[in-house]
């Protein structure tokens, strides 16, 4: 695992973490967990900031993960073809 700077929000340092199995590489930010990049067999499949700048001015969430209650609303209901 590398652990570098990678810029500051609100006064406070925003690391990346990369890990690397040889196959798949994935930068982490500190800065809520985003998935800043994800390199499978060299081809980069995330679209990701390369600045910390452009994640705090941007408000679409690109690389978030989300936690155990993603899409799960209480009593949500989906129609599809008529079928509940």
């Amino acid at each position: 695992m590398i652990k570098e700077l990678f810029g500051s929000y609100n006064g406070r340092d925003v690391y990346r973490y990369t890990l690397d199995n040889g196959t798949i590489r994935m930068c982490i930010l500190n800065w809520g967990c985003v998935i800043q990049k994800l390199i499978f067999d060299g081809v980069d499949v995330e679209c990701g900031f390369d600045k910390m700048e452009e994640y705090a001015e941007c408000r679409d969430y690109y690389g978030a993960t989300v936690g155990r209650y993603a899409n799960r609303i209480a009593n949500g209901k989906l129609n599809i073809g008529g079928c509940e």
